[in-house]
């Protein structure tokens, strides 16, 4: 449309005589309408491309977030392990003072019987 227009200014030139000005404003207002929804596409382009950029910097958060939260959860299980071993050495470490003890008590002489078991489950 604009080049039609550029034509029909050539040809008013050229020809030397006046021109229908109905046509000249029908083709001044199809470049406007032409122009309005250029404007109004590239609004558009303008609006989805910051939606891309927004969904983008939302899969980055969420991204950081999972990250986070694996590294969160991998410390957990990493400290229950530690208390679960923790606990296992301090039940050992109980059970060999027990046996200590019973050692010792049978040593002086303080007891006249060595019955692992039993004795264990007094403690």
């Amino acid at each position: 449309t604009i080049s039609q227009l550029f034509h029909f200014g050539e040809q008013q030139s050229i020809e030397g005589s006046l021109v229908s000005r109905e046509k000249l404003d029908d083709l001044k207002r199809q470049v406007s309408e032409e122009m309005a929804q250029r404007v109004a596409h590239e609004m558009e382009i303008r609006d989805l491309k910051d939606k891309l950029k927004d969904a983008e910097r939302a899969a980055e958060v969420s991204s950081a977030d999972a990250l986070s939260i694996s590294k969160k959860n991998k410390e957990l299980e990493e400290a229950m392990e530690t208390l679960r071993l923790e606990m296992v050495m301090a039940v050992n470490g109980e059970r060999v003072t027990a046996r200590w003890e019973l050692m010792r008590e049978w040593l002086q002489k303080k007891s006249n019987h060595w019955d692992l078991n039993k004795d264990l489950e007094q403690y």
